[in-house]
């Protein structure tokens, strides 16, 4: 993914990384390989790890059976229950790392 660093200026490739912050909780992120800021994207814990993968298995058998309706619906359902997981945590963590 191509971005521009928002402190130096510089253009260049992202590179996903990913940093276990405890022994639960992940943050994906990038940095800017000139001044190395930091470009937050998520946090993830170990609940959220295991349902992205059972979605991602989902999706994968959706996109062979194009037209099974149950399975859409509940893939469906799994990525807004996928996405309310997310925002929970990452508000949650926002919290906890502004007030220390």
């Amino acid at each position: 993914m191509k971005t521009k660093c928002e402190v130096c200026k510089k253009h260049f490739d992202a590179i996903i990384k990913k940093e276990m912050l405890d022994a639960d909780i992940q943050e994906i992120y990038y940095e800017c390989p000139r001044c190395r800021e930091r470009y937050h994207i998520s946090y993830t814990n170990t609940e959220m790890r295991s349902y992205y993968n059972l979605l991602q298995e989902m999706r994968a058998d959706l996109m062979k059976n194009k037209n099974n309706k149950k399975l859409f619906n509940e893939v469906q359902m799994m990525m807004r229950t996928y996405k309310e997981m997310s925002d929970t945590l990452n508000n949650k963590s926002e919290r906890m790392i502004r007030h220390g």
